[in-house]
């Protein structure tokens, strides 16, 4: 497997030479993990492997062949032949890691893709528009100069805060120096860590919902229930948040950031300087909303957690993940009902189906779905 990906890289920074730093990754598997070959542009890989890493790939479209040994014939033992379960055009962005994979009705499917590069690396794009297709600076500096990704405070200074907090004796003292540390912007996370600084879960509370508003990615606050000791308080949070009508999305995450004006810069085409790729989560936090809804005991908080964290937008194949982690078919059915509106890829909501034990649900969802 290191010998493909070695040589892979190699014959992509060949075409990479006039844009390093605009690379991109792809991991490919097929649903079941079996094992396939696969070719990519004009390189077979005949090896069997049930995972493919691609890296240093070129951004634009490129052409994948996916193939499969399946038994046939009747008699003969076990005799295999190779299938193409999957032939076609894939598109990849600039400078993002891509995790795919061949479905079971065989389609090509992105399960999740995040940028690469730290905030503020849109400003490396300023010499790229005139050697990738007399563009407009490579896509604008990579999406308007900035990824748009949440900072929060300054480690230092978020260090110092929970310091002061620590050296107190009680906790109104702990929270007025919270509340004065947060003004100037935080991440949930970083609420989170406050959180755990406190004695009383009243006082939790209360410092949850005075952060929200100032949290710059409202879309992980999800990430602040762990700080709770009873699911009560999980369900006060998010009847507060639901209250307060603040967007979720006030840094612009994922969105402004990424790729707006991707075909300015790079042909003049490919989606004339847009290209909305369906991102959804990105692998770390969709990791962390899963981590704190398995810390929940009963479906009600694991549901009430679930839609906190999927505010800022999903994927099909996530939302069909987080519902294995709810225990009953209703639960299951009410998160595949509200998280419609919040899929980044609602062509792909079918795989959401396989999420549920019985086929009245899917019948149920289809109806709902029907009515939108």
């Amino acid at each position: 497997m290191k010998k493909i990906t070695t040589l892979f890289a190699f014959v992509c920074a060949a075409h990479l030479a006039h844009a390093i730093g605009g690379a991109s990754q792809l991991s490919l598997r097929i649903f079941d993990n079996a094992p396939f070959a696969v070719t990519f542009d004009n390189q077979q890989y005949a090896n069997q492997s049930s995972t493919y890493k691609f890296q240093e790939v070129a951004p634009g479209h490129h052409f994948i062949r996916v193939t499969k040994m399946v038994p046939y014939g009747f008699g003969w033992g076990n005799i295999l032949k190779p299938v193409n379960i999957y032939e076609g055009w894939i598109d990849i962005p600039v400078a993002t890691d891509i995790n795919a994979m061949i479905n079971n009705y065989n389609q090509y499917t992105v399960v999740s893709m995040f940028p690469m590069y730290d905030p503020g690396y849109g400003n490396y794009g300023g010499n790229y528009g005139g050697n990738c297709g007399n563009g407009n600076n490579y896509g604008n500096g990579y999406g308007n100069g900035n990824w748009g990704y949440p900072m929060g405070m300054n480690p230092n200074d978020f260090q110092a805060l929970k310091n002061s907090v620590s050296k107190q004796s009680y906790d109104d003292s702990r929270l007025t120096i919270a509340k004065q540390g947060v003004v100037g912007g935080i991440t949930a996370a970083q609420v989170a860590e406050l959180m755990k600084l406190m004695s009383y879960e009243s006082t939790k509370l209360d410092f949850a919902k005075f952060a929200y508003p100032k949290t710059i990615d409202r879309q992980n606050y999800f990430r602040v229930n762990d700080a709770f000791t009873y699911s009560s308080s999980v369900d006060d949070l998010a009847k507060y948040i639901a209250s307060s009508n603040l967007p979720v999305n006030n840094t612009g995450a994922y969105g402004n950031g990424y790729g707006n004006g991707y075909g300015n810069g790079y042909g003049n085409g490919y989606g004339n300087g847009n290209w909305n790729f369906n991102m959804g989560m990105p692998a770390t936090d969709f990791q962390a909303l899963k981590a704190s809804m398995s810390k929940q005991s009963f479906d009600d908080s694991k549901l009430t957690i679930a839609k906190q964290g999927i505010a800022g937008g999903v994927t099909s194949a996530q939302i069909a993940e987080l519902m294995g982690q709810l225990t009953y078919e209703s639960s299951k059915l009410d998160f595949a009902k509200y998280a419609y509106k919040k899929a980044v890829d609602k062509q792909n909501y079918f795989w959401v189906n396989d999420a549920f034990d019985y086929s009245s649900s899917i019948d149920e969802l289809a109806k709902y779905l029907g009515t939108i």
